[in-house]
Formats: structure tokens, sequence, C-alpha cells
């Protein structure tokens, strides 16, 4: 295991990417990036994480309800989050401050 850890870390750096720590055993959906260091994942469970490091480290967001998020889209301070409640329905998270803080509209 620790070699297959080793050969990835080689092939992000030959690909001049840098490896993101998620710190979570929830699944990850998805991550974005507003630009190197301000980015957002989430994932099953409510999971909704910011980064302001590039990633190194990462910050609990509590969204204004639980679901399990599907996507996530930053550009600049506006964010979106969509995923599906336990009771089926889709859910949309807005956000106008990077991430920091989140409202539901209706889907």
């Amino acid at each position: 295991m620790k070699r297959v850890f080793v050969n990835l870390l080689l092939f992000f750096a030959l690909l001049g990417l840098t490896p993101v720590y998620a710190q979570t055993t929830n699944k990850i959906n998805a991550i974005a990036f507003a630009d190197d260091e301000h980015g957002l994942m989430v994932g099953a469970n409510g999971l909704i994480r910011r980064t302001e490091d590039g990633g190194k480290s990462w910050t609990d967001l509590a969204g204004p309800i639980q679901a399990d998020w599907t996507g996530v889209a930053l550009n600049g301070p506006f964010g979106l989050i969509i995923g599906r409640s336990a009771d089926g329905r889709a859910r949309i998270l807005l956000s106008d401050d990077g991430g920091r803080t989140w409202r539901e509209v209706e889907a």
C-alpha cells in the first residue's frame, strides 16, 4: 500500500498537480477551487468542507439542511452546491461569501 501511495505522489508531481488531503471518512463527491488556495469539498452525509490553503487543511461547514451533496461550483465569492435529501428531494445551496455560509433555495 505504501508503494502505491508513493507512486501516486510521483504521478501527481510529474503532472504538476498537488494532492488534496481530505481528512474525512465520508464519501467525497465533488471538489471545486476558485483559485489556488480557496476550495470546497462536498459529499455524503451532509459533508461540506472549505479550504483556504490549497487543500492542506479543511474546515467543516454546517449547511442549513442535511443532504448527500453531489456537486459544487465556486466562482470568486459565489458558490453553488447541489444534492438530494433523504426524502429524495433535490436540494440547492447558494453562497455569496466564498462558501463561509450557505442558504437553501427552492429546487
